[in-house]
């Protein structure tokens, strides 16, 4: 196998960019290496020995990839790089490149975020494809000082609902670091952090669930219901409000098309069949929290009026998750 072949098998394993220690390991000579930067062949990142080849698309995961190999082999992408590679609610977009470092290892470097540790422990440390990242516990801890309540809750939501992290092990990761800024707020945020969310399905109920709770209905709802109609079908719903009102949020990709809309309504008959109030919610709407709370409001004070014209129809009610 020739040197190029072997550094095409370098790079793409590592999102097109390599080192210089890794060109020549491959049979790059040092002046071979400046010749192709010099000609614009080989592109540099970060001021360092660092290299992609010209033309290659400027993507995040590449950015990041190179100031990784810039910081060296004890860089760990870690807080927002790191909620962004685990699909962390809020960070799908980040442009952040942090990433911790062992402390007086690594210089500043312009262009990269680097947090310098003493308290990184190999549990904490994971691969994720050709990323050392640090774990769902460990980001969601060195998210607290860097968001809000409800984007850390959400963080951690997010991470309970996938089985990467949950309460005792976020509880474990304040006892481990005690003097972090953000503390106070992850520990507000393990007090909400119960099974109604590791039970939920999606980023959207888990923003639906925080919503509710903000508005004051914590304690009045279950999350996805399993309910036994007199229909010949059952029904989960997403969220059922004082045993009777029926709350669906509804994902655009699933209930977008015409099928799955004949499909909701021919469901919502049955459950208002059986005495249930039903109500919608798309999930781009949860970000409107005047229209969450009419909505909800609306769902309640129906979900009233019917209890007074008499109960439910249904034969049994299996509920997932309580709150």
């Amino acid at each position: 196998m020739d040197r190029h072949r072997r550094l095409h098998l370098v790079a793409r394993s590592q999102h097109g960019v390599w080192t210089r220690a890794q060109a020549r390991a491959c049979g790059f000579g040092d002046s071979v290496i400046d010749l192709a930067v010099g000609r614009g062949a080989w592109n540099r990142w970060f001021g360092g020995p660092v290299y992609t080849a010209a033309g290659t698309p400027a993507t995040w995961e590449v950015e990041l990839m190179a100031a990784a190999l810039r910081l060296g082999e004890d860089a760990v992408v870690g807080a927002r790089s790191a909620a962004r590679l685990w699909s962390l609610p809020g960070y799908d977009e980040s442009a952040a490149l942090d990433l911790l470092v062992p402390r007086g290892h690594t210089p500043a470097v312009t262009g990269i975020t680097v947090k310098r540790t003493i308290s990184l422990e190999p549990h904490e440390v994971v691969r994720f494809g050709a990323f050392r990242t640090t774990s769902v516990t460990r980001t969601v801890h060195d998210l607290a000082p860097l968001t809000d309540d409800t984007g850390l809750l959400l963080a951690a939501a997010e991470g309970y609902r996938l089985g990467r992290t949950d309460p005792l092990r976020l509880l474990a990761s304040l006892h481990a670091r005690p003097r972090i800024p953000g503390n106070p707020r992850l520990r507000g945020v393990l007090e909400q952090l119960d099974d109604r969310y590791r039970r939920t399905r999606s980023v959207a109920e888990i923003l639906g669930v925080t919503l509710l709770d903000d508005l004051g209905y914590r304690g009045r709802y279950d999350v996805n219901v399993l309910l036994h109609l007199t229909a010949p079908r059952d029904a989960e719903v997403d969220v059922l409000l004082d045993g009777r009102g029926v709350l669906e949020i509804l994902g655009a990709r699933y209930h977008g098309d015409v099928i799955r809309r004949a499909a909701d309504a021919r469901r919502r008959a049955d459950l208002e069949a059986d005495g249930y109030v039903v109500a919608e919610l798309w999930a781009s709407e949860l970000s409107d929290r005047t229209r969450v709370r009419t909505v909800v409001e609306d769902l309640a004070a129906r979900v009233e009026a019917a209890s007074a014209r008499g109960p439910v129809r249904t034969v049994s009610t299996g509920t997932t998750v309580s709150s």
